[in-house]
This record gives structure tokens, C-alpha cells and sequence, in this order.
């Protein structure tokens, strides 16, 4: 009888305890919540792109391959395998070339609209604190070219863009072509650096309009070269 009531004792203390901990890990260990289901359903291919979101207010930028389709079964020449419907979807150069960058704009419940959309397979991207403010850089390389000149070096193209209405409009800048942006760093709107291969540094003091190049010290060269 002693021992029965000893172990109910002692499996009710269990119980207490366990419930405990589960309340205190519900009350400290924040839940997820999902706030929408369809957030850039529509761009195809589907991806969010490098979003950053406040309150309802949502801007994203996002870099992204071709939509790839492909032909019916009744169409394909071995029914078993997936073919696609244009030949170049095949090609993994031709799809680097086709690749692009596009900023969007909108509202987690409204939906995105696409303001911005350029070719490139890599962007670098700075935006003020109230999202006025925004720059963006494009790099787009020809790979089909560059698998045809093994031994030479491809040529990038780089281009410079900004928007002072949010993204709603933006207007290109000037700037070197063939001089890559691996990083865009600005102090505010209007102050700011634009970091390059190399290493190489430029500094801009009006908006991006004109740009001085720094020199950078020979160290930070030597060990840019070892990496």
C-alpha cells in the first residue's frame, strides 16, 4: 500500500515537472507563424529573392535563372525523358546568359510588382534605412563566349543603377563597364564606397553621379592575390 502511493507520488512530481518545462519552452521559444502562402507566386521561376520585409511593406531583390518549360509527352522524342521546348533550354551557358536581376516592391498581403529588371547573373545591393534610398549593380558575363576563348579571360559587364522613390524608378549611373562591384557600402544616401575585384576601391560623395578611385594599400593587394 506504502510503496503504491510512494510511486504515484513519485510519478505525479514527473508529470508536474514535465508540464512545467513544456509551458516554460512555449512561453520562451517564440512559434512560427505563416503570414502568406502565395508571397511572388506569380514571378516565375518561383523564388523570394533576397527579401526584406517591415510591418506589411516588402522589397526584394532577386537574381534568376530562365522559366525552363517543357513539351508534352505526345511531343518529345523519347516519351521517357523530359525535353525541353526550345533547344537553347538545354545549355547551361545559354541559361547563364539569360539570367537576370530584379528588384520588386509591395505588400506581404498585396503582392510584389517587378520595377526593376535587368541581365545579370550577379548583383551587389545597398538601401537606406527608410528604403528612399536605393543602388544596385549588375554584372553580366557571356559564357556561351567564354567556353568558345578557353584561355582568355571573359569580359564582364557592370552597371550601376539607382532609385530615390523607393524602387518605384531608377536611373543609371556612370560608371565603368568593365570594372566589377563585388560590395556597395554607403554612409548615407548620398556618401559611399563601391568595393571591386582586385582589390579596387571608388568613393562617391553626390549620389553616385561621379566616383574617385582610392588607392589600396600593397599589403591588402598581396593578400587578395594569395586568397
Amino acid at each position: 500500500m506504502h510503496s503504491r502511493m510512494r510511486w504515484t507520488i513519485i510519478g505525479g512530481g514527473l508529470l508536474l515537472i514535465a508540464l512545467a518545462a513544456y509551458g516554460y519552452h512555449r512561453m520562451t521559444v517564440p512559434a512560427w507563424q505563416t503570414i502568406s502562402t502565395s508571397f511572388m507566386k506569380d514571378d516565375k521561376p518561383y523564388g523570394g529573392g533576397n527579401a526584406r520585409i517591415k510591418g506589411n511593406d516588402v522589397i526584394s531583390l532577386k537574381v534568376a535563372g530562365p522559366n525552363i518549360t517543357f513539351k508534352p509527352v505526345s511531343e518529345r522524342a523519347d516519351p521517357e525523358y523530359a525535353e525541353p521546348v526550345e533547344a537553347w533550354m538545354s545549355n547551361s551557358a545559354e541559361r547563364l546568359n539569360r539570367r537576370t536581376i530584379g528588384f520588386f516592391r509591395g505588400t506581404i498581403d498585396g503582392g510584389l510588382t517587378r520595377t526593376f529588371h535587368q541581365p545579370g547573373q550577379d548583383a551587389a545591393w545597398w538601401y537606406s534605412k527608410d528604403w528612399s534610398t536605393q543602388y544596385v549593380s549588375t554584372d553580366w558575363m557571356d559564357y556561351v563566349k567564354a567556353r568558345q576563348k578557353r584561355n582568355e579571360l571573359a569580359p564582364h559587364f557592370t552597371r550601376l543603377w539607382r532609385s530615390r522613390d523607393g524602387g518605384r524608378n531608377w536611373t543609371q549611373l556612370d560608371w565603368p563597364e568593365n570594372q566589377r562591384i563585388d560590395q556597395l557600402l554607403f554612409l548615407d544616401p548620398d556618401r559611399g564606397y563601391a568595393v571591386g575585384v582586385g582589390p579596387r576601391l571608388w568613393r562617391t560623395a553626390d549620389g553616385g553621379r561621379t566616383w574617385k578611385k582610392i588607392p589600396v594599400p600593397l599589403q591588402a593587394m598581396a593578400s587578395d592575390a594569395e586568397q
